[in-house]
């Protein structure tokens, strides 16, 4: 309902990244960029050291008007997504924070 930041980030292997603005960022629209591959490499490390493959599927807390995120990773063919609405578990957040930061979205979002 309010206005937070609407849009997606890509990461690829490959250290492509594919920035979706939708609405209340500073650039609406698709927009790509590289980082370096280790960075990927790291970022999927962040994954592993947080636990995201055993987090449950939803975090939902019962009040409303809470910024809402879908973090997913894909490796070898295998998916695992997990939706957060509000701000728990801490450990995601922080990911979903550090994956803003690889990819570089500040210069699209704010």
């Amino acid at each position: 309902f309010g206005a937070c930041p609407a849009y997606s980030v890509t990461v690829y292997g490959d250290g492509t990244v594919v920035y979706e603005g939708v609405d209340f960022v500073k650039v609406e629209g698709t927009r790509t960029a590289q980082i370096p591959q280790e960075k990927v490499i790291e970022l999927v490390n962040d994954f592993y050291e947080i636990g995201f493959f055993e987090l449950r599927d939803r975090y939902e807390q019962q009040v409303s008007d809470l910024p809402s995120q879908t973090t997913s990773i894909t490796i070898d063919g295998s998916t695992k997504t997990v939706f957060r609405y509000g701000f728990e578990p801490e450990k995601l957040a922080e990911l979903e924070d550090r994956i803003d930061e690889v990819a570089g979205t500040e210069k699209w979002v704010k």
